[in-house]
């Protein structure tokens, strides 16, 4: 049996000794639970990212945030979603962007942002009114994100900010940057002097080629000027023209005639 299948399975089983949830009760068979089993906690699906804002992000396609499943059968956990739980209640459903702004917090609706009335204006088309949301941070091994852990972290429900920035040293940096440069670089030059040769060649060749065909036309015509030669019964000779008619040479007077 397939190494990977067993592991797999194995990982399965122990993420899901929850059953996940929707809002109406009913079981959420795609999904896991977000939290290490000991509480309730909200679900995200095998290909997805849990957030610990209680909402899952897809890992395909948009890589949307949306609104899943809670491991407890009534929705009452605190660490149940909160947002869009009494609108497509027998499932999950995206949060769609409503606004962006850098002075202010982003804007979400449950569904997607429409236009409303005979402004029109912008609204929501699932929920009454936009809303903010809980600044999120990524839970490491979980969902698609299984056996992967932070760096230099020994829990693997720890949460990585999904704003952090990794501590630089200008020497390493510079040196990486030298590096990446010369490995782009070497090939980049390569390629480009090949391409020169190969023009250089090129050019040669038909310049070869132009000189072979004019010494060939004169070797033909006998020097510049000369009529072209032509061919009959296996030699060579030269046409005379038209215009170029001599007298035959003779040895007798002409005779008047009487």
């Amino acid at each position: 049996m397939n190494l990977l299948f067993i592991l797999q399975v194995a990982s399965i089983a122990t993420a899901t000794q929850q059953q996940c949830y929707y809002p109406q009760g009913n079981p959420s068979d795609g999904d896991i639970p977000c939290g290490d089993g000991t509480n309730h906690s909200h679900c995200c699906g095998f290909d997805s990212i849990c957030l610990s804002n209680k909402l899952r992000l897809h890992s395909a396609g948009s890589f949307e945030l949306s609104r899943a499943s809670c491991t407890d059968r009534s929705w009452q956990s605190p660490n149940c979603p909160s947002h869009c739980t009494n609108v497509s209640i027998d499932k999950g459903i995206p949060l769609g962007l409503y606004s962006f702004g850098n002075s202010a917090p982003s804007q979400y609706c449950c569904g997607t942002a429409v236009l409303q009335g005979a402004g029109p204006s912008l609204g929501c088309a699932w929920s009454p009114q936009p809303f903010t949301l809980e600044p999120g941070s990524i839970i490491a091994d979980r969902g698609i994100l299984k056996g992967y852990v932070p760096a230099g972290s020994g829990n693997p429900n720890s949460t990585a900010p999904a704003n952090s920035t990794c501590p630089t040293n200008n020497n390493t940096s510079s040196h990486a940057v030298l590096a990446v440069g010369a490995g782009l670089g070497i090939p980049l030059g390569i390629f480009a002097i090949a391409a020169l040769a190969w023009a250089f060649w090129e050019r040669y060749q038909k310049r070869k080629e132009r000189e072979k065909a004019r010494l060939l036309s004169t070797a033909l015509r006998g020097g510049e000027g000369a009529r072209p030669l032509e061919r009959e019964k296996g030699t060579w000779f030269r046409p005379q023209a038209a215009d170029q008619i001599t007298e035959m040479r003779h040895d007798r007077e002409p005779v008047e005639l009487d």
